[in-house]
């Protein structure tokens, strides 16, 4: 790392053997996770067009680039699209952390922003932008302090594109970092605002209604959809299977 920038060139051959081995091994995923010295605020990832081309065409397997500022996680369908608005040359990728305040203009008025962390995430082909995939979705994923932001909850979170732009989200905390899904590249900003999250037919004086905002809060439950929990519903055998696995996942370990 050299001014508190790192970056990293893939070469063909390398993505090749990962598909090869991705395969052998029955995998979902290609990971990518340069390795650099020291410590860097930003961190690009250079990637072949052929070789991305290689990873749509040979495989379905997702691409995972993990860097130590941010991770992203991209459904083989959605690498498709980026390959598509991707010109002939090679495809770069970047995970930028930002001071918070930098984008504070354009967040809501009261936004939280004492303990939020930003992240800034885009690819480019030699000279052009690619901020959308073809409307389709990929994960970033964000480390944060495990003080300030428990494992299992959901926060308020905010991506903020290039021209000012707010769309207003949340970021659920998974193993220390926080997980965003997103349609376009964009600057991050995760705040320690936990969600809090009104289903319609759950009325605040219901006898059950502090246990529901209580998992749906730890990730335990989101609802039939988002709005309706459809608390005199009948419970499926494969609902109780979720609420039990997404407990486990999110119960602190002992």
């Amino acid at each position: 790392a050299q001014n508190g920038e790192a970056a990293a060139a893939v070469d063909s051959k390398a993505v090749t053997d990962a598909i090869a081995a991705a395969k052998a091994d029955g995998a979902k995923e290609i990971v990518i996770a340069p390795v650099g010295k020291g410590s860097a605020g930003k961190v690009s990832v250079e990637l072949p067009k052929t070789a991305v081309n290689d990873i749509v065409e040979s495989s379905d397997a997702a691409l995972n680039i993990q860097t130590d500022v941010g991770s992203i996680d991209i459904p083989n369908d959605t690498l498709s699209e980026i390959l598509k608005a991707a010109g002939s040359t090679d495809i770069a990728m970047s995970v930028e952390k930002v001071n918070p305040t930098a984008v504070k203009d354009s967040l809501p008025a009261g936004a939280k922003l004492e303990n939020a962390v930003a992240v800034e995430f885009s690819i480019s082909s030699g000279d052009k932008t690619i901020a959308s995939f073809g409307g389709k979705a990929l994960k970033v994923s964000v480390p944060v302090d495990a003080k300030k932001f428990a494992d299992g909850k959901t926060y308020t979170a905010f991506v903020v594109s290039a021209d000012g732009k707010v769309e207003s989200t949340t970021a659920k905390i998974v193993g220390g970092k926080a997980v965003v899904e997103m349609h376009h590249f964009s600057t991050v900003v995760v705040t320690d605002q936990v969600v809090s999250v009104t289903f319609t037919d759950v009325a605040a004086g219901a006898y059950y209604y502090d246990a529901v905002q209580w998992a749906a809060a730890n990730g335990v439950t989101s609802g039939t959809d988002a709005a309706h929990f459809s608390p005199d519903a009948p419970c499926t055998r494969g609902q109780i299977v979720t609420f039990l696995y997404n407990d486990f996942s999110t119960a602190p370990s002992k």
